[in-house]
């Protein structure tokens, strides 16, 4: 009877060890995202939501980020919550925060043609 009684406790012990790794329901769980350097930026913003362009196979909200010392790049929202129904319009300057990956596409078919792309996925941003 003690050995049930030890092998009961036990297997309450992991299972409130596991329950408590897991998010209560209706909770949010952040998407989980590699380790990598965020990287901030201020500049200009043209976006090619909507529009149909060569980086629009890309990502949905979409477009080009002319930043205040440096290169054009491609930069797109999709990956933040709500991503895709953000309206970014910052009517002089915007800030943006997120990392770059290369984002690759095979037999696409329609408009989209085979190739990769660079792009910088936004984790944060806000207009200045």
């Amino acid at each position: 009877m003690k050995y049930l009684s030890n092998t009961l406790a036990a297997i309450c012990l992991l299972c409130s060890a596991a329950c408590s790794q897991v998010p209560a329901k209706g909770e949010p769980s952040a998407p989980k995202t590699p380790d990598r350097p965020n990287i901030h930026m201020e500049g200009s913003f043209d976006s090619r939501r909507g529009v149909m362009d060569p980086i629009s196979c890309h990502g949905f909200n979409i477009g080009y980020f002319n930043p205040s010392d440096g290169d054009r790049t491609v930069v797109c929202f999709d990956r933040l919550p709500g991503g895709g129904d953000l309206e970014i319009s910052c009517p002089k300057k915007i800030a943006v925060e997120g990392y770059y990956e290369q984002h690759t596409i095979r037999d696409g078919g329609g408009p989209c043609k085979d190739g990769d792309l660079r792009v910088f996925y936004v984790t944060k941003w806000h207009c200045r």
